[in-house]
Protein backbone atom coordinates (compact mmCIF):
# COMPACT_ATOMS: atom_id res chain seq x y z
CA UNK A 1 0.00 0.00 0.00
CA UNK A 2 1.84 3.11 -0.71
CA UNK A 3 1.83 5.81 1.10
CA UNK A 4 0.00 9.16 0.31
CA UNK A 5 1.86 12.62 1.20
CA UNK A 6 -0.30 15.26 2.04
CA UNK A 7 0.94 19.28 0.76
CA UNK A 8 -1.03 21.43 2.97
CA UNK A 9 -2.51 24.72 0.26
CA UNK A 10 -0.59 27.18 1.57
CA UNK A 11 3.12 25.01 1.19
CA UNK A 12 1.58 24.35 -2.64
CA UNK A 13 0.92 28.01 -3.33
CA UNK A 14 4.29 29.16 -2.62
CA UNK A 15 5.97 26.24 -4.19
CA UNK A 16 4.14 27.60 -7.50
CA UNK A 17 5.05 31.40 -6.87
CA UNK A 18 8.57 30.16 -6.30
CA UNK A 19 8.72 28.39 -9.49
CA UNK A 20 7.03 31.49 -11.57
CA UNK A 21 9.43 34.17 -9.92
CA UNK A 22 12.67 31.96 -10.70
CA UNK A 23 11.29 31.13 -14.68
CA UNK A 24 10.48 35.22 -14.98
CA UNK A 25 14.31 35.86 -13.89
CA UNK A 26 15.81 34.11 -16.34
CA UNK A 27 13.58 35.16 -18.68
CA UNK A 28 14.52 38.86 -18.27
CA UNK A 29 18.40 37.69 -17.77
CA UNK A 30 18.34 37.13 -21.13
CA UNK A 31 16.26 40.08 -22.60
CA UNK A 32 17.39 43.18 -23.49
CA UNK A 33 15.51 46.30 -24.26
CA UNK A 34 16.52 48.23 -27.65
CA UNK A 35 17.92 51.77 -26.75
CA UNK A 36 18.27 52.62 -30.62
CA UNK A 37 21.55 53.22 -32.57
CA UNK A 38 22.62 56.02 -30.79
CA UNK A 39 25.22 55.49 -28.91
CA UNK A 40 25.43 55.69 -24.87
CA UNK A 41 28.12 57.44 -23.19
CA UNK A 42 29.57 55.48 -20.63
CA UNK A 43 30.00 58.85 -18.63
CA UNK A 44 26.44 60.04 -19.42
CA UNK A 45 23.72 60.76 -16.32
CA UNK A 46 21.94 57.84 -18.17
CA UNK A 47 24.76 55.62 -17.37
CA UNK A 48 25.20 56.97 -13.75
CA UNK A 49 21.99 56.25 -12.96
CA UNK A 50 20.70 53.00 -14.65
CA UNK A 51 24.17 50.87 -15.83
CA UNK A 52 23.40 51.29 -19.11
CA UNK A 53 26.24 49.85 -20.99
CA UNK A 54 27.86 50.98 -24.25
CA UNK A 55 27.77 48.81 -27.22
CA UNK A 56 30.40 46.92 -27.82
CA UNK A 57 30.82 47.86 -31.10
CA UNK A 58 31.13 50.73 -33.46
CA UNK A 59 27.89 51.93 -34.62
CA UNK A 60 26.19 49.10 -32.65
CA UNK A 61 23.33 48.97 -30.35
CA UNK A 62 23.32 50.00 -26.80
CA UNK A 63 21.95 47.64 -24.52
CA UNK A 64 20.00 47.91 -20.74
CA UNK A 65 20.52 44.40 -18.86
CA UNK A 66 16.98 44.61 -16.97
CA UNK A 67 18.86 42.17 -14.44
CA UNK A 68 20.91 45.17 -13.54
CA UNK A 69 18.78 48.00 -14.00
CA UNK A 70 19.69 49.84 -10.65
CA UNK A 71 20.60 53.43 -9.63
CA UNK A 72 23.83 53.71 -8.48
CA UNK A 73 23.42 55.30 -4.72
CA UNK A 74 26.77 56.12 -3.72
CA UNK A 75 26.64 59.85 -5.09
CA UNK A 76 22.79 60.15 -4.16
CA UNK A 77 24.55 59.72 -0.90
CA UNK A 78 26.72 62.45 -0.84
CA UNK A 79 23.99 64.66 -2.48
CA UNK A 80 21.98 63.85 0.42
CA UNK A 81 24.99 64.99 3.02
CA UNK A 82 25.41 67.90 0.80
CA UNK A 83 21.94 69.27 1.51
CA UNK A 84 21.54 67.95 4.84
CA UNK A 85 24.61 69.91 5.48
CA UNK A 86 23.10 73.11 3.96
CA UNK A 87 20.13 72.92 5.40
CA UNK A 88 21.86 72.79 8.62
CA UNK A 89 23.80 75.57 7.99
CA UNK A 90 21.06 78.05 6.55
CA UNK A 91 19.32 77.23 9.90
CA UNK A 92 22.69 77.99 12.05
CA UNK A 93 22.76 81.50 10.07
CA UNK A 94 18.65 82.15 9.93
CA UNK A 95 19.09 85.45 12.20
CA UNK A 96 15.36 85.39 13.14
CA UNK A 97 15.19 81.80 14.80
CA UNK A 98 16.32 80.89 18.54
CA UNK A 99 16.94 77.52 19.03
CA UNK A 100 18.98 78.52 22.59
CA UNK A 101 17.58 76.54 25.61
CA UNK A 102 16.51 79.80 27.42
CA UNK A 103 14.37 81.03 24.46
CA UNK A 104 10.71 81.23 25.26
CA UNK A 105 8.85 79.39 22.60
CA UNK A 106 6.16 82.23 20.97
CA UNK A 107 2.63 81.59 21.16
CA UNK A 108 -0.23 82.70 19.41
CA UNK A 109 0.11 85.37 16.57
CA UNK A 110 3.44 86.18 17.73
CA UNK A 111 4.77 82.84 15.89
CA UNK A 112 4.12 84.74 12.79
CA UNK A 113 6.51 87.49 13.63
CA UNK A 114 9.90 85.57 12.77
CA UNK A 115 8.02 84.56 9.10
CA UNK A 116 7.25 87.82 8.42
CA UNK A 117 10.76 88.84 9.10
CA UNK A 118 11.92 86.06 6.68
CA UNK A 119 9.74 87.44 3.89
CA UNK A 120 10.83 91.07 4.52
CA UNK A 121 14.11 89.48 3.93
CA UNK A 122 13.94 87.50 0.78
CA UNK A 123 12.18 91.16 -0.60
CA UNK A 124 15.53 92.89 0.32
CA UNK A 125 17.32 90.68 -1.42
CA UNK A 126 15.04 90.48 -4.71
CA UNK A 127 15.01 94.46 -5.11
CA UNK A 128 19.08 94.28 -4.78
CA UNK A 129 19.25 91.70 -7.41
CA UNK A 130 16.63 93.62 -9.97
CA UNK A 131 18.44 96.63 -9.01
CA UNK A 132 21.88 95.32 -10.18
CA UNK A 133 20.27 93.52 -13.41
CA UNK A 134 18.40 96.51 -14.10
CA UNK A 135 21.31 99.15 -12.85
CA UNK A 136 21.61 100.50 -16.97
CA UNK A 137 18.13 99.79 -18.28
CA UNK A 138 16.19 103.13 -19.20
CA UNK A 139 12.73 104.23 -17.53
CA UNK A 140 11.90 107.97 -17.28
CA UNK A 141 10.10 107.44 -13.25
CA UNK A 142 12.77 106.60 -10.36
CA UNK A 143 11.47 103.12 -9.84
CA UNK A 144 14.85 102.36 -9.26
CA UNK A 145 14.96 104.47 -6.47
CA UNK A 146 11.78 103.26 -4.94
CA UNK A 147 13.44 99.97 -5.00
CA UNK A 148 16.24 101.45 -3.06
CA UNK A 149 14.59 103.78 -0.78
CA UNK A 150 12.48 100.59 0.08
CA UNK A 151 15.20 98.57 0.93
CA UNK A 152 17.04 101.56 3.44
CA UNK A 153 13.18 101.98 4.95
CA UNK A 154 13.50 97.72 6.11
CA UNK A 155 15.97 96.81 8.30
CA UNK A 156 18.35 99.76 8.38
CA UNK A 157 15.81 102.24 9.30
CA UNK A 158 14.49 99.47 12.32
CA UNK A 159 18.49 99.00 13.30
CA UNK A 160 18.68 102.69 13.83
CA UNK A 161 15.76 103.02 15.91
CA UNK A 162 17.01 99.85 17.80
CA UNK A 163 20.47 101.48 18.39
CA UNK A 164 19.14 104.70 19.50
CA UNK A 165 17.09 103.44 21.99
CA UNK A 166 19.78 100.71 23.33
CA UNK A 167 21.97 103.57 23.99
CA UNK A 168 19.06 105.96 26.03
CA UNK A 169 18.13 102.46 27.82
CA UNK A 170 19.90 102.58 31.16
CA UNK A 171 21.38 98.89 31.14
CA UNK A 172 23.69 97.72 33.60
CA UNK A 173 25.66 94.07 33.73
CA UNK A 174 27.26 94.02 37.08
CA UNK A 175 24.81 94.45 40.55
CA UNK A 176 25.87 94.98 44.30
CA UNK A 177 23.81 94.83 47.56
CA UNK A 178 24.66 96.61 50.19
CA UNK A 179 22.71 95.04 53.77
CA UNK A 180 22.58 98.07 56.46
CA UNK A 181 20.33 95.63 58.40
CA UNK A 182 20.00 92.42 59.79
CA UNK A 183 16.94 90.94 61.07
CA UNK A 184 18.44 89.78 64.14
CA UNK A 185 20.16 93.32 64.98
CA UNK A 186 23.43 91.56 64.37
CA UNK A 187 26.54 93.14 62.38
CA UNK A 188 25.47 93.39 58.76
CA UNK A 189 29.19 92.21 57.69
CA UNK A 190 27.31 88.30 58.83
CA UNK A 191 24.38 88.85 56.88
CA UNK A 192 23.45 85.06 54.76
CA UNK A 193 21.59 85.33 51.38
CA UNK A 194 20.86 82.49 48.77
CA UNK A 195 20.50 84.28 45.62
CA UNK A 196 18.95 87.78 44.75
CA UNK A 197 16.80 87.23 41.53
CA UNK A 198 16.59 89.73 38.59
CA UNK A 199 13.88 90.41 36.39
CA UNK A 200 14.46 91.84 32.89
CA UNK A 201 12.87 94.83 30.90
CA UNK A 202 9.91 92.31 30.01
CA UNK A 203 9.77 91.71 33.70
CA UNK A 204 10.72 87.80 33.18
CA UNK A 205 13.29 86.62 35.41
CA UNK A 206 16.72 86.17 34.45
CA UNK A 207 17.97 82.67 34.43
CA UNK A 208 20.35 81.73 37.67
CA UNK A 209 22.03 79.94 35.57
CA UNK A 210 23.29 82.92 33.54
CA UNK A 211 24.52 85.28 36.55
CA UNK A 212 27.29 85.38 38.79
CA UNK A 213 26.79 85.67 42.56
CA UNK A 214 29.19 85.89 45.29
CA UNK A 215 29.70 87.56 48.88
CA UNK A 216 32.18 89.74 50.25
CA UNK A 217 31.12 90.55 53.63
CA UNK A 218 28.08 92.86 54.07
CA UNK A 219 28.27 92.99 49.59
CA UNK A 220 26.70 90.74 47.81
CA UNK A 221 27.58 91.29 44.25
CA UNK A 222 25.39 89.48 40.94
CA UNK A 223 26.87 89.62 37.37
CA UNK A 224 24.79 88.78 34.43
CA UNK A 225 27.42 86.77 32.04
CA UNK A 226 24.94 87.02 29.13
CA UNK A 227 25.23 91.01 29.21
CA UNK A 228 24.08 94.39 30.57
CA UNK A 229 19.94 94.02 31.39
CA UNK A 230 17.26 96.72 31.92
CA UNK A 231 16.70 95.64 35.43
CA UNK A 232 12.68 96.41 36.30
CA UNK A 233 12.42 94.59 39.62
CA UNK A 234 14.10 92.26 41.98
CA UNK A 235 13.59 89.95 44.50
CA UNK A 236 15.30 88.43 47.51
CA UNK A 237 15.98 84.75 48.22
CA UNK A 238 16.36 83.46 51.84
CA UNK A 239 18.94 81.33 52.30
CA UNK A 240 18.66 77.55 52.99
CA UNK A 241 19.94 76.88 56.24
CA UNK A 242 21.02 79.87 58.13
CA UNK A 243 18.83 81.28 60.93
CA UNK A 244 15.92 83.99 60.09
CA UNK A 245 18.12 86.36 62.08
CA UNK A 246 20.69 86.80 59.30
CA UNK A 247 18.58 87.55 56.69
CA UNK A 248 18.72 91.45 55.47
CA UNK A 249 16.23 94.06 56.05
CA UNK A 250 17.47 97.15 54.93
CA UNK A 251 19.70 97.23 52.23
CA UNK A 252 21.07 99.59 49.11
CA UNK A 253 20.85 98.43 45.55
CA UNK A 254 23.82 99.76 43.48
CA UNK A 255 24.36 99.24 39.42
CA UNK A 256 27.72 99.16 37.17
CA UNK A 257 28.43 99.12 34.18
CA UNK A 258 31.95 98.13 34.12
CA UNK A 259 32.06 96.94 37.91
CA UNK A 260 34.45 99.53 38.91
CA UNK A 261 32.25 102.83 39.64
CA UNK A 262 28.61 102.10 41.15
CA UNK A 263 25.32 104.06 41.16
CA UNK A 264 22.75 103.95 43.63
CA UNK A 265 19.31 103.11 42.41
CA UNK A 266 17.25 101.79 45.20
CA UNK A 267 17.15 102.01 48.93
CA UNK A 268 15.06 99.59 50.97
CA UNK A 269 13.73 99.42 54.22
CA UNK A 270 11.65 96.11 54.29
CA UNK A 271 8.93 95.15 56.53
CA UNK A 272 9.49 91.92 58.08
CA UNK A 273 6.44 90.14 56.59
CA UNK A 274 8.25 90.63 53.26
CA UNK A 275 11.36 88.85 54.24
CA UNK A 276 9.98 85.23 54.90
CA UNK A 277 11.40 83.32 58.06
CA UNK A 278 10.77 80.17 55.62
CA UNK A 279 14.13 79.13 54.22
CA UNK A 280 15.03 79.05 50.43
CA UNK A 281 11.97 81.51 49.90
CA UNK A 282 11.77 84.48 47.54
CA UNK A 283 10.33 87.70 49.15
CA UNK A 284 6.49 88.36 49.26
CA UNK A 285 7.22 91.40 47.39
CA UNK A 286 8.94 93.02 44.27
CA UNK A 287 11.38 95.62 44.29
CA UNK A 288 10.54 97.94 41.74
CA UNK A 289 11.01 101.39 42.36
CA UNK A 290 14.19 102.19 40.63
CA UNK A 291 15.57 105.60 39.91
CA UNK A 292 16.69 104.09 36.40
CA UNK A 293 12.91 103.33 35.21
CA UNK A 294 12.58 106.97 34.63
CA UNK A 295 15.15 106.93 31.82
CA UNK A 296 13.94 103.74 30.11
CA UNK A 297 10.01 104.93 29.56
CA UNK A 298 11.49 108.10 28.29
CA UNK A 299 13.83 105.45 25.74
CA UNK A 300 10.64 103.18 25.59
CA UNK A 301 8.47 106.70 24.38
CA UNK A 302 11.56 108.08 22.27
CA UNK A 303 11.33 104.98 20.26
CA UNK A 304 8.03 104.22 19.88
CA UNK A 305 7.94 108.03 18.30
CA UNK A 306 10.61 106.93 16.00
CA UNK A 307 8.54 103.47 14.55
CA UNK A 308 5.95 105.46 14.11
CA UNK A 309 7.75 108.28 12.01
CA UNK A 310 9.25 105.24 9.97
CA UNK A 311 5.89 103.58 9.50
CA UNK A 312 4.59 106.39 8.56
CA UNK A 313 7.69 107.11 5.73
CA UNK A 314 7.50 103.99 4.90
CA UNK A 315 3.64 103.98 4.05
CA UNK A 316 4.02 107.52 2.03
CA UNK A 317 6.99 105.97 -0.21
CA UNK A 318 4.40 102.83 -0.83
CA UNK A 319 2.11 105.51 -2.41
CA UNK A 320 4.76 107.18 -4.37
CA UNK A 321 6.12 103.94 -5.96
CA UNK A 322 2.44 103.29 -6.53
CA UNK A 323 1.92 106.25 -8.63
CA UNK A 324 5.44 106.25 -10.50
CA UNK A 325 4.37 102.44 -11.27
CA UNK A 326 0.92 103.52 -12.28
CA UNK A 327 2.33 106.35 -15.42
CA UNK A 328 5.31 104.50 -16.80
CA UNK A 329 3.01 101.98 -17.69
CA UNK A 330 3.33 102.63 -21.24
CA UNK A 331 7.45 103.06 -21.17
CA UNK A 332 9.26 101.46 -18.49
CA UNK A 333 7.49 97.64 -19.02
CA UNK A 334 9.47 97.99 -22.23
CA UNK A 335 12.76 99.49 -21.60
CA UNK A 336 13.05 97.60 -18.39
CA UNK A 337 10.43 94.83 -18.06
CA UNK A 338 12.27 93.23 -15.18
CA UNK A 339 12.64 96.31 -13.32
CA UNK A 340 8.95 97.22 -13.72
CA UNK A 341 7.41 94.11 -13.26
CA UNK A 342 9.29 93.35 -10.13
CA UNK A 343 7.90 97.18 -9.01
CA UNK A 344 4.72 95.92 -9.89
CA UNK A 345 4.35 92.49 -8.31
CA UNK A 346 5.87 94.09 -5.10
CA UNK A 347 3.45 96.86 -4.86
CA UNK A 348 0.36 94.47 -5.36
CA UNK A 349 1.11 92.34 -2.77
CA UNK A 350 1.77 94.86 -0.38
CA UNK A 351 -1.59 96.35 -1.14
CA UNK A 352 -2.67 92.75 -0.89
CA UNK A 353 -1.98 92.19 2.23
CA UNK A 354 -3.29 95.49 3.96
CA UNK A 355 -6.79 94.78 1.99
CA UNK A 356 -6.39 91.43 3.77
CA UNK A 357 -5.76 92.50 6.93
CA UNK A 358 -8.01 95.71 6.87
CA UNK A 359 -10.85 93.21 5.87
CA UNK A 360 -9.80 90.74 8.77
CA UNK A 361 -9.97 93.22 11.45
CA UNK A 362 -13.35 94.51 10.47
CA UNK A 363 -14.94 90.82 10.55
CA UNK A 364 -13.07 90.37 13.85
CA UNK A 365 -14.46 93.09 15.52
CA UNK A 366 -17.56 92.71 14.17
CA UNK A 367 -17.77 88.55 15.71
CA UNK A 368 -16.44 90.44 18.84
CA UNK A 369 -19.62 92.96 19.02
CA UNK A 370 -22.11 90.56 17.73
CA UNK A 371 -20.80 87.74 20.30
CA UNK A 372 -21.03 90.77 22.81
CA UNK A 373 -24.73 91.19 22.05
CA UNK A 374 -25.61 87.62 22.45
CA UNK A 375 -24.14 87.18 25.59
CA UNK A 376 -25.56 90.16 27.10
CA UNK A 377 -29.36 89.20 25.62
Amino acid sequence: MQEQVFVLPHKRQTRHLSAFLNTTSSALSETKVDLGTRPVCPSGHVDFLFNVRPPSKPGGKAGLILHEFSPKLSMMGTVGHAFGFVAGAAKKLDPFGDDSEDAQRPTGWFKQVPRALRCTALADVVSAFVLFESLFDECDHPLKLWLLGGVALSFPTSYMVHSMVRRLRPTYQHYRLTVTTLRGGQDPDGMQLESLQLYDRFQVPVNRGNIEERQEGRYWYATVRTGPELLTQYRLVTHRFNAPALDPVAWVLEVSVDGMDWKQVHTCEAAPRDIPVARGQLSSHFFQRLETLDSAVGAFRLGFLAELLANAASFAWLVAGTIWISNSTDTCVDSAPLLWYSCYLMVLAAWSFFGSATLLLIMGAVASALGGFNMSS
